[in-house]
């Protein structure tokens, strides 16, 4: 935790303004709440729907981005690392598909760095 974060916090002031983050989902319903982009996107081929949402903050700390990925979506995910990276993300952060056991988020993104799913020619 920070200083500023610390005196927010003594002074009862909202933590909101520190550390705070927003993300672009894409989905394929539309959303009902968030901040909706008028215009939709394209991600391979097909058209969907952004809308911003606001990650909230874990114990007065800003999300990581593998705790935004753990969050996500499929469709978010797969627009961030890619299909396959985004499966063996899934996978390994469930315990599915053959992992040999579960891993945190941050373990799981640190894999992946490490070993990117390669596409074979």
């Amino acid at each position: 935790m920070t200083r500023t974060e610390l005196e927010l916090r003594k002074s009862g002031e909202s933590l909101k303004q520190v550390g705070d983050r927003s993300y672009v989902e894409i989905t394929k319903e539309k959303p009902s709440t968030g901040r909706v982009y008028k215009q939709k996107v394209k991600v391979g081929g097909k058209r969907f729907y952004k809308v911003a949402r606001d990650a909230a903050p874990k114990d007065g700390q800003a999300m990581t981005m593998a705790g935004f990925l753990a969050r996500a979506n499929n469709d978010t995910r797969a627009s961030v690392m890619g299909v396959e990276n985004a499966k063996r993300f899934g996978e390994m952060i469930k315990g599915t598909k053959g992992s040999k056991k579960i891993l945190t988020p941050e373990e799981a993104l640190q894999e992946i760095v490490r070993n990117p799913y390669r596409r074979r020619k």
